[in-house]
């Protein structure tokens, strides 16, 4: 790391920004133009939040925790409500008399014969 030694405006590669932006992201109040893009983006990220103060650090902790929480809430109602939905839909599922056409089906009797047992069913 100590030795590149390009400026900026020599950063012409993805190398030699990522290079530049590890050697002196923590030198920028603001990210240049030059160095955007989702890793670029990161490291200065991570750089701003290396240079806070105690009591920022803790500030950011506490609104990171909080979307923690949140995060955990939403996916926990996700997860209630599609064990509810496949309970319903289980349940819509169950028709009456179902059980008992399956075991006719499993007795060897065909659809015909079937129909015929549940017309004359009371």
């Amino acid at each position: 790391m100590s030795r590149f030694a390009k400026s900026l405006d020599e950063c012409d590669s993805f190398r030699d920004k990522l290079l530049f932006s590890l050697r002196h992201a923590h030198e920028f109040d603001e990210q240049p133009h030059q160095l955007r893009g989702d890793l670029l983006d990161r490291i200065f990220r991570i750089a701003e939040i290396s240079n806070f103060t105690p009591e920022e650090y803790f500030d950011y902790m506490i609104g990171v925790r909080g979307d923690w929480d949140r995060w955990a809430q939403i996916n926990f109602a996700k997860e209630t409500a599609m064990a509810e939905g496949r309970v319903e839909g289980k349940a819509e599922g169950r028709v009456e008399g179902r059980d008992e056409v399956l075991d006719l089906m499993a007795q060897g009797f065909s659809l015909e014969q079937i129909k015929d047992i549940l017309k004359r069913k009371p």
